[in-house]
């Protein structure tokens, strides 16, 4: 009984704030939603729903506190969304966690910073492909701008460098800078790097269409190899190198802003990429757009 008295008073205070905001605002229509939240208690009644039919991202709140003078707050977003599939959902009080799986590729340039003299990335050709958020455990509040996240995904890196030098390993499997061999024409040499990786970011709202996320990125860097190309009286040539000795763990600081619907980002490693006397010394630089 207490619970049909709470929800008849729910239906009131939205039939009425609807009343009071059809001046400024246009109706609500919420199709197809995949999940849908009632908080009651003494002081509030608030809705919350999640997703619009193939729209998982879709988000929107509705709050009434019963307390004299209080004020009645909606908020919707809608956030571009490749492909994501929510494996997991838990509401408790105000605060939702989501456990998802998204595809939301990242494409950028990578460059490498402290570098040694002869070690030219040629920034243009130096790619960087990520899936950052192929697992996703998220804690968000309803109605708050702050939000977690810790993330598992996956990393590539292509340092490319189309000078007189090349990337060379040799028999003691120690990575170096050589020339080409005599009598070829360069055309390119590069790095790859591939990684596993682990975020733990803060997100922030500043407004429906500026956010903003940063925090630090763990990467497990399980594959590297090396491959050149140069050409011998016009004839291509093809030399491939893997099994490198590279840094096992590494640590990027990341940072992304969203603005309106455009999503950029830049992060940092301090780490080496080669291990300690394996290889050049330098750390790296990407920078580009996500998804």
């Amino acid at each position: 009984m207490k619970h049909a008295i709470r929800l008849s008073a729910l239906c009131c205070a939205l039939l009425a704030s609807t009343a009071l905001q059809a001046q400024t605002t246009d109706t609500v229509v919420v199709k197809q939603a995949h999940e849908v939240v009632i908080v009651t208690n003494d002081s509030l009644h608030a809705i919350h729903i999640k997703g619009q039919g193939r729209d998982t991202t879709y988000r929107y709140s509705s709050t009434f506190q019963t307390a004299p003078n209080a004020s009645a707050r909606m908020t919707q977003s809608r956030t571009l969304d490749f492909t994501s599939i929510t494996l997991g959902s838990r509401s408790s009080g105000r605060t939702s966690t989501d456990i998802e799986v998204t595809i939301c590729p990242r494409i950028g340039f990578v460059t490498a910073l402290g570098a040694p003299t002869g070690l030219d990335i040629d920034v243009a050709g130096s790619k960087e492909l990520a899936l950052d958020n192929v697992l996703t455990y998220r804690i968000t509040r309803y109605q708050s701008p702050h939000a977690f996240s810790v993330n598992f995904g996956l990393n590539w890196k292509n340092f490319r460098m189309t000078d007189r030098l090349r990337f060379l390993k040799g028999t003691d499997g120690t990575t170096a800078l050589a020339n080409y061999p005599a009598g070829t024409e360069p055309k390119f040499s590069r790095l790859k790097v591939f990684s596993l990786t682990l975020s733990f970011l803060y997100h922030h709202r500043v407004s429906r269409n500026v956010k903003f996320s940063v925090g630090p990125m763990l990467n497990f860097n399980t594959y590297g190899s090396l491959k050149t190309r140069y050409f011998v009286e016009g004839h291509k040539e093809k030399e491939m190198q893997k099994d490198l000795h590279l840094s096992p763990v590494t640590i990027d600081l990341m940072a992304q802003v969203k603005l309106y619907g455009i999503g950029l980002y830049v992060k940092y490693s301090p780490c080496q990429t080669f291990k300690s006397n394996y290889g050049p010394k330098f750390t790296s630089l990407s920078f580009g757009v996500y998804f």
